[in-house]
């Protein structure tokens, strides 16, 4: 039994796909995925519909699915706030949203109703995922240290005075350990933001992933240069892979 996490993939398939053969997935595996695997590249769509299929991958919300998410809520006339409706709009319109956008809309209508469904139940956060005898919280930008036990969802987030943009845009603050019993797993903000190292390698805040309190595994796919990489790291020993 392995579990995994990995973020921000950005559509490139090429990489999502390397990652999976080498992995090899059994069925007592886990793959948390940490939002964003949509937008810039050319295969968000198709990688997102093939998550959508796979039963022991989790994905969470990154802010380019809530983007997508809320486009469609102005398009389809959910948000019904003219102003509202135009900036979100215009906000995932100046994030590299068009290879999306084409691939989405080729899908037939119930494709399309099944994806936007997808999106609305993912969840922002996994507070207290256990593996072996340590804990871990994941999410796509930042921890909030108010939810501490099991998964937040967009859905329970509205009792709370917290909001979905806290989860999925803010950034970690990493000169403070937000837990003392648990590691932080965060993707949303590029390693190279942190640390000056090409290829872009995952961060932490002790620079041991053995030790960390603090991780960041965006490792640049939104870039896709030379430079970038996918890292997925093994909860259960502490190491990376990059593809």
């Amino acid at each position: 039994m392995s579990t995994y996490v990995m973020s921000d993939v950005h559509g490139l398939k090429d990489r999502y796909d390397a990652m999976l053969k080498a992995l090899a997935l059994k069925e007592e595996d886990t793959l948390y995925i940490l939002g964003d695997v949509i937008d810039r590249g050319p295969d968000g769509i198709a990688i997102l519909r093939d998550v959508m299929t796979r039963e022991h991958v989790v994905m969470l919300l990154g802010n380019h699915e809530y983007m997508m998410k809320q486009y469609y809520e102005a398009v389809h006339h959910v948000i019904t706030d003219m102003q509202t409706a135009w900036e979100v709009i215009d906000r995932w319109k100046r994030n590299h949203c068009i290879t999306t956008i084409n691939a989405f809309e080729r899908l037939k209508e119930t494709e399309q109703r099944e994806l936007l469904d997808y999106l609305n139940q993912l969840p922002l956060a996994i507070c207290d995922l256990r593996v072996k005898d340590e804990l871990f919280y994941l999410a796509h930008g930042s921890v909030l240290p108010q939810f501490t036990q099991g998964i937040v969802t967009q859905q329970s987030i509205r009792d709370s005075d917290a909001t979905i943009e806290q989860f999925v845009w803010d950034r970690m603050d990493v000169h403070e350990i937000p837990f003392s019993d648990r590691t932080a797993i965060v993707g949303h903000t590029p390693t190279l933001f942190f640390q000056d190292t090409r290829p872009y390698a995952v961060w932490t805040d002790t620079g041991d992933l053995k030790t960390a309190h603090i991780m960041d595994i965006d490792c640049g796919c939104a870039a896709n240069d030379m430079h970038t990489r996918l890292g997925v790291v093994c909860l259960d020993t502490r190491t990376v892979q990059y593809f």
